[in-house]
């Protein structure tokens, strides 16, 4: 509430500069559109500046033709927004923010990997059963530890999320006491594309440790959709479906 009412304050003042950061990493999808919204209405009709800070890619496209990456404080890049998100993109693919958890470091994330049919993979299959497989260390007792993950498109927009609390499990942990957990995907949904994962472990709802775009990796096409011209770019999610004929008759 605080802090869609400092937006609000702050967008209708007019000022020459306006300074957004991380307002998207909150509230619910029609506060975010709005604040997308007015943020454009700003910098484009108003031509007015918008300092925007966020690792919300698909927002900083569709907002701002110049960026600045940062990593760990540091300026690493200066320029265009797409040449800054291509260089941001490689280094992901090049392991770079596996150096830049975060968190209180009450536990530590040792390893992460994607599995599918029980083999260590890069790229996963539309439509088939996969695994995320975390390795975990505790730096002292935890009693409530939650562990979750979020899938990404390319463009930073959280296409899922998931927690051990959708199963209602706390894990206790003793210090030095290691854990190996699998999150087991019934089926990989989205279409075929590249995608990134961030990995998070929690005590008590604080971040004990995490990584944004800890992998980044594709999902190909399978033959689970063997349509002749392939799967349609636009489309976003896969839905298996069985096809049934009930009547094929002349009239």
């Amino acid at each position: 509430m605080q802090l869609r009412l400092a937006f609000s304050v702050a967008a209708h003042l007019e000022p020459e500069i306006l300074l957004i950061d991380e307002v998207l990493a909150v509230g619910d999808m029609e506060f975010q559109k709005k604040c997308l919204g007015k943020m454009e209405e700003v910098s484009k009709n108003d031509g007015r500046t918008i300092l925007f800070v966020s690792h919300n890619i698909g927002a900083i496209q569709t907002l701002c033709n110049k960026s600045i990456y940062l990593t760990e404080g540091k300026i690493r890049l200066v320029g265009e927004t797409n040449k800054v998100i291509e260089n941001y993109s490689n280094d992901i693919s090049t392991g770079l923010n596996k150096e830049i958890g975060y968190g209180n470091k009450m536990a530590e994330i040792l390893d992460c990997k994607l599995l599918q049919h029980s083999k260590p993979v890069v790229e996963l299959l539309l439509g088939h059963p996969a695994s995320i497989e975390l390795k975990i260390i505790a730096r002292q007792f935890l009693q409530e530890v939650e562990v979750a993950f979020n899938l990404k498109n390319i463009y930073g927009e959280i296409i899922t999320h998931s927690t051990t609390l959708d199963q209602q499990e706390l894990i206790r942990l003793n210090a030095n006491e290691q854990l190996t957990i699998q999150a087991n995907l019934s089926a990989i949904n989205p279409a075929p594309g590249t995608y990134l994962l961030d990995i998070f472990v929690l005590e008590k709802g604080d971040i004990a440790h995490a990584y944004s775009d800890y992998l980044r990796f594709n999902i190909i096409n399978s033959d689970k959709a063997l349509r002749p011209a392939g799967f349609p770019s636009h489309i976003k999610t896969y839905t298996e479906t069985k096809w049934q004929i009930l009547r094929h008759e002349n009239i």
